[in-house]
Parts: C-alpha cells; structure tokens; sequence
C-alpha cells in the first residue's frame, strides 16, 4: 500500500510523539550531548508545535511520520 499524506488529526497526537520521541536520541547523538533529550510533551519547543499546520505519512494505516509548517517554514520534520 502506498504512503499517503494528509491532515493531522487529534488522535494523532500520540503517534506524533512515538515518533519525535523514538527519534530525537538519534538527532542529538551527533549534536550534543544525548542526555539533553526532552520527550515532545514536557519541550518548551514544543508550543510551537500548536502552532504549525501538521501534516500525517500514513502507510498501511499507521502514521510513519509527520510534518509541521508555519508561516510558509517547516516548523517539525
């Protein structure tokens, strides 16, 4: 089944921090130091989240993967 993209939905939301969550480690493992990792929900960053235009990767039915935008910039890959 191809991947899709369409809105964010609430129920997302968990989905959405399964994935930032599962993959911040690996982005700050060649930035800084890992132990500065902060889950999606307790990131002051993460208010801006709220902010963006949140797009879902859905594959199989299983969201994969997401997207925010705001004012025409990508906010959250």
């Amino acid at each position: 089944m191809p991947t899709t993209i369409r809105p964010f939905h609430p129920e997302n939301r968990q989905d959405i921090c399964r994935i930032h969550d599962a993959a911040k480690p690996h982005e700050l493992k060649e930035s800084r130091d890992p132990r500065a990792f902060v889950p999606i929900e307790k990131d002051p960053e993460g208010e801006h989240h709220k902010l963006c235009q949140k797009l879902v990767a859905v594959e199989n039915g299983q969201v994969i993967g997401f997207a925010g935008v705001h004012e025409n910039y990508p906010g959250w890959l």
